[in-house]
């Protein structure tokens, strides 16, 4: 982001940010190289916006649940009506099937 958008008031180190937030400065790191921060360099060094840090939120951590709307999983009648397939198996478990000649 461009310098000239910030206060120098308004920049701070990754320690500081860590301080704030509360986690370690490898932390911070990390976040920065995922791209939910972004840094500005001034002089070799690299500072954070203040307001950035303070009103990050960070993401729901785990795998997520089956029934979240905001997820990619579907329910398997939601899959086969995608798919344009049958629900249900035209076989049924447990039957042999017959062997063709």
């Amino acid at each position: 982001m461009p310098l000239s958008l910030f206060k120098l008031e308004d920049l701070i180190s990754f320690a500081d940010a860590a301080r704030l937030r509360g986690v370690s400065r490898q932390s911070i790191t990390k976040l920065v190289a995922k791209g939910r921060f972004n840094p500005v360099s001034i002089g070799g060094r690299e500072f954070l916006n203040r307001m950035e840090v303070e009103s990050y939120k960070p993401l729901k951590a785990g795998r997520p649940f089956r029934n979240d709307p905001n997820t990619a999983y579907m329910s398997p009648a939601d899959a086969a009506s995608t798919l344009k397939v049958a629900e249900k198996p035209s076989v049924k478990y447990g039957t042999k099937l017959k062997k063709k000649k």
